[in-house]
């Protein structure tokens, strides 16, 4: 490939990237509106959370994997037993059981009240969460050892996986996301 046909193609592959995050970013500013409809908030107003580098050592992390928001309800603001993360994910590897874009979502209940800016901070483990939902495209409820891999801190939980390109409006994501977590959410019953 010439010089000017590669830096033509890195242009394109830069702005395919832009608009992948700017669908993103639109699809997480729904949801912030639908999950507000029902009195949950997220974390952090203004900010998702993931690994991003800027190591020469560790280019790949240049561009996210994966990106995550919690939300919290409005009465928790302040510290939260109950939260709902969603997860982006952009990248898998070859052979991973998920070969396309996905979406991990998950409810927890935690042992004991957490700041939300903590809940950004605390040690979500996706691989865990995709493995405990499988395939399925409906919450798979976790308790005792089975979600300590995921989230240490919680009592139970219930999660779901689902293809990210599929959530393209905001019918779909109230209908495949919102009310399933939020049905999922209620059953894990009332924080101890």
């Amino acid at each position: 490939m010439n010089a000017e046909a590669l830096g033509k193609a890195i242009s394109e592959a830069t702005i395919f990237l832009q608009d992948v995050h700017n669908d993103t970013r639109s699809q997480i500013g729904s949801l912030d509106r639908l999950m507000a409809e029902r009195n949950w908030v997220p974390a952090e107003r203004n900010r998702v959370s993931g690994q991003l580098g800027n190591s020469l050592s560790d280019g790949r992390k240049w561009v996210p994997d994966y990106i995550y928001r919690c939300y919290t309800l409005v009465e928790e603001s302040q510290a939260a037993q109950r939260v709902i993360a969603v997860f982006w994910y952009f990248y898998f590897d070859p052979g991973d059981a998920y070969e396309v874009a996905s979406c991990t979502v998950v409810a927890a209940r935690l042992g004991a009240p957490m700041p939300p800016a903590t809940l950004l901070l605390h040690d979500w483990n996706i691989g865990a969460a995709q493995q405990a939902a499988g395939r399925s495209a409906v919450p798979i409820v976790l308790s005792g050892a089975a979600i300590k891999p995921l989230l240490p801190s919680a009592l139970a939980a219930a999660g779901f996986v689902l293809p990210l390109c599929e959530l393209t409006s905001d019918a779909i994501l109230e209908d495949r996301l919102v009310s399933p977590i939020l049905a999922a959410e209620a059953a894990l019953g009332a924080p101890k």
